[in-house]
């Protein structure tokens, strides 16, 4: 899914956000943008709100997701990962997306749920 890439931790705006650059045949294959909203949820419903800093949640979620895939569907745009799925917003610009919220496996519907499954064995 992924040839090369590389991630940023980055203050805009006054709060951090985390830049994902993936490329693919040595080319931009899409940026994603996940707001300190997804990580804020993150923290609270993964880590069940545990104090835990930034830099130490960006790289505890990084070795727990290292792949993920953003998809757009005809329920909504998803970011799939190992440990739940983020809410998208596809941007007007070429392959640039943006993980808003963060939500846990057991917070889906069951159709999510399904979709989740599908794409997880993609990922493997």
């Amino acid at each position: 899914i992924r040839d090369k890439g590389w991630w940023s931790i980055v203050n805009m705006d006054g709060s951090y956000k985390v830049l994902s650059i993936n490329i693919q045949d040595n080319d931009v294959y899409g940026i994603t943008i996940f707001s300190a909203h997804f990580f804020d949820r993150y923290r609270e419903r993964y880590h069940k709100n545990k104090p835990i800093p930034f830099k130490t949640l960006f790289y505890d979620f990084l070795s727990k997701n290292p792949i993920f895939l953003s998809v757009g569907t005809d329920e909504g745009n998803y970011t799939i990962m190992n440990e739940g799925v983020g809410l998208v917003e596809f941007s007007s610009i070429k392959n640039v997306c943006y993980v808003n919220t963060f939500i846990t496996k057991d917070m889906l519907k069951s159709d999510q749920k399904e979709l989740l499954k599908n794409y997880l064995d993609i990922l493997k």
